[in-house]
């Protein structure tokens, strides 16, 4: 159950990521852009760092959920990719990193209420400090998810990372072979069946002996 909610979670990183992506890359160009300054802003040709920060983070937001999404699919579970560590430190650095970008760019644009209704770049800063914040919600929610999944399959942080039993990676458990001894009874009352008796009768036979005297006698032989 808890793969499934890992995968769901990194589908929605994925397109988290590619949103915020395309948002702070409009940012950038923007400011570099910009010549005589905007309703936030007197300068010109410039770039926030932190916009920079945030796009750095979105693209391993991007890298890291297309491996992941595909790792857990695919059932992959050997190499240094394909075990629960990999995943934990990907999460935990894509929390950080959006963490940081959405606590600087909510303190730097704490209040655009004033123009952003009127003005479009008031309006993308506002989208950019709610992706930012969705995303290190999931990055969050990914972790959590991931250790209940080892929780629940009884595996350690080298575990495979597609978070399913072993064997339905092709590697059954154990199979114990039981010897079956099998006895068998002959029945030696069953009439079907002719016994040979293994009594020996004895018989008697006459034989003729010729004495000196004339006198004819009988020996037995057994």
């Amino acid at each position: 159950m808890f793969h499934i909610l890992r995968l769901l979670n990194w589908i929605l990183i994925f397109m988290c990521s590619v949103v915020l992506l395309g948002l702070t890359a409009w940012r950038i160009h923007y400011t570099k852009t910009l010549a005589m300054g905007d309703i936030l802003t007197t300068r010109s040709h410039f770039f926030d760092p932190i916009i920079a920060e945030l796009l750095a983070t979105s693209i391993l937001g991007f890298l890291f959920s297309l491996w992941f999404i595909s790792a857990i699919m695919a059932r992959v579970g050997r190499g240094p990719l394909g075990r629960y560590s990999s995943e934990l430190a990907s999460l935990f650095i894509l929390f950080v990193m959006f963490l940081v970008g959405a606590a600087i760019t909510t303190h730097k644009w704490s209040n655009l209420k004033f123009c952003r209704g009127s003005f479009k770049v008031c309006r993308m800063l506002e989208t950019i400090k709610a992706f930012s914040h969705i995303l290190w919600i999931l990055s969050l929610l990914g972790m959590l998810y991931t250790f209940l999944n080892m929780r629940q399959r009884r595996h350690a942080v080298n575990g495979p990372v597609h978070g399913r039993d072993t064997y339905d990676n092709g590697t059954y458990p154990e199979t114990r072979q039981t010897r079956t001894t099998t006895t068998t009874t002959t029945a030696y009352n069953n009439p079907n069946v002719t016994s040979t008796s293994a009594a020996t009768t004895g018989h008697t036979t006459a034989a003729p002996v010729t004495g000196t005297t004339g006198t004819t006698g009988t020996t037995a032989v057994a």
